[in-house]
């Protein structure tokens, strides 16, 4: 996995390449401990690498989406100005109430 992955024709050797493997049952290929721990391991070494000019860290797939959606359940999901005003313009007119935006009518 990760840049250790060798190839056929060139003996081996890491090519300093990434790929990506999708595994439905990974049981069939390793013991599950075993591929917690490989998982791990490439997540630490990825997690570890400096990050880039101009950004704080370096974040693993699915990362992002992950934090997106702990901030939209915790803060509801923004929507421009002018698509709000469209489905509200729409809802009025088929009579369909919006529902109440997060945060509104809590006690701050």
């Amino acid at each position: 996995m990760a840049t250790d992955v060798g190839s056929l024709r060139f003996g081996f050797e890491p090519l300093r390449v990434s790929h990506y493997f999708l595994a439905i049952d990974t049981a069939r290929f390793c013991a599950p401990g075993e591929f917690r721990q490989r998982v791990e391991h490439l997540t630490h070494m990825i997690k570890s690498t400096p990050a880039a000019a101009g950004y704080d860290e370096v974040l693993v797939a699915s990362e992002p989406e992950w934090r997106a959606q702990q901030q939209r359940v915790h803060n509801g999901i923004p929507l421009p100005e002018q698509l709000l005003e469209s489905v509200s313009a729409r809802a009025e007119t088929l009579a369909v109430p919006l529902p109440r935006p997060i945060g509104a009518g809590r006690a701050q």
